[in-house]
């Protein structure tokens, strides 16, 4: 028998966050009204948005950096957000402004003319690209001479014995999806600083630094972090391959086993970004 092919990240990721949309949403914008989301805040720091300023994201998600940059841009400005999940555009849209403009666009494939934009951003979506030259050649295709690019991916290192307790409870619990080859390349490359700035640099853009910005999360009791973890995209793709009464077990456990661990009190996550910036 002919083994099934392997998953392709876009027929896969879009839809997993479309349908865990919410729970990704709440979760970013808890970190990010508790200053956690260090890597994020950075890129739009770093792309110096000003009003009147015409600014991409690229990979939006439900507006975590739309929404912010939107704001330095003012109404005179303009922010059109991009993403492959329909359910993270619908969210994005019931929070923004009528001078943020969103699309369901593939950043490998931008739908927008040349140089049309004064900056670009992107908020952990780069590693999702199966063809990162390709994607960051189109962004910076969609720059005026001069425009700005800063983009936050995962830092990795190290992730705490929560994580790690918790890992122990998801793996013994519940199965691992098959793994999207395509972008397997892209991910071990944004992985590696050295990489990624080349990989940028070999774009066309100059100016390329790369800077690591340490993060930590702390929820405020195990089952928020149990919570939490399994609206996360990778867990919530997990947690669809077994029936709801095997979900709710595996919540059980994980609650009641980080309680034994760390008690009922706060639970701190260290962990980091990536961020990456350049002119264009």
């Amino acid at each position: 028998m002919t083994p099934p092919e392997p998953p392709r990240t876009k027929d896969v990721v879009p839809g997993v966050f479309s349908r865990h949309a919410e729970a990704y949403r709440d979760r970013l914008l808890a970190a990010v009204g508790r200053g956690e989301a260090r890597g994020r805040t950075r890129v739009v720091e770093l792309l110096r948005p000003r009003p009147g300023q015409r600014v991409l994201d690229v990979g939006c998600g439900p507006g975590v950096l739309t929404l912010p940059l939107a704001g330095a841009v003012g109404p005179e400005g303009m922010v059109l957000g991009v993403d492959l999940a329909e359910g993270m555009l619908a969210l994005a849209r019931a929070a923004a402004p009528p001078h943020v403009g969103l699309a369901r666009m593939d950043m490998e494939a931008l739908g927008v003319r040349d140089g049309a934009f004064d900056a670009a951003g992107a908020g952990h979506s780069l590693q999702f690209c199966p063809d990162l030259d390709r994607a960051l050649a189109e962004i910076r295709r969609a720059l005026r001479a001069g425009g700005r690019f800063a983009a936050s991916v995962p830092g990795g290192g190290a992730t705490g014995e929560a994580r790690r307790v918790l890992d122990e409870v998801f793996d013994r619990r519940l199965p691992v999806p098959p793994e999207p080859v395509d972008s397997r390349a892209t991910r071990a490359l944004v992985r590696d600083p050295d990489r990624l700035a080349d990989a940028v640099a070999r774009a066309g853009f100059g100016d390329v630094s790369v800077e690591r910005v340490e993060e930590t999360t702390t929820y405020r009791d195990p089952a928020e972090l149990v919570a939490m973890s399994l609206g996360w995209w990778i867990c919530a793709w997990r947690l669809e391959a077994v029936p709801e009464p095997e979900r709710a077990a595996v919540r059980g456990e994980a609650v009641r086993v980080l309680r034994d661990r760390f008690g009922d009190g706060p639970v701190s996550l260290p962990g980091a970004s990536v961020v990456v910036a350049a002119g264009g």
